[in-house]
């Protein structure tokens, strides 16, 4: 299991340990029934700052040399940009508000 967060940079550990922490039952009971079960919590900040544990995520999906620079980078380009589009449209309203 696998959960990206988009946050501020100062909320990278606090993120990490609250999400690890969140999915450590669900890990557990994936082991108790014969499963191999990895818990990944990964952060993006909205700024497109690239935690730790990202980068350990990408290489456990197999990951590395100009490969990971390439995915770096789209994630960095994806976080500001769905950023930016949120702040665009903070204000508007669905149909059902």
């Amino acid at each position: 299991m696998d959960e990206l967060t988009v946050l501020w940079e100062d909320n990278v550990q606090e993120s990490f340990e609250r999400k690890k922490v969140k999915y450590e039952e669900l890990r557990l009971q994936c082991s108790e029934h014969g499963w191999m079960a990895y818990c990944f919590p990964f952060e993006v900040s909205y700024r497109g700052f690239i935690a730790q544990s990202t980068v350990a995520f990408i290489r456990f999906l197999g990951v590395g040399g100009c490969d990971m620079s390439k995915v770096c980078k789209d994630l960095k380009e994806a976080a500001k940009s769905g950023s930016g589009w949120i702040f665009v449209r903070r204000d508007e309203r669905g149909e059902d508000q």
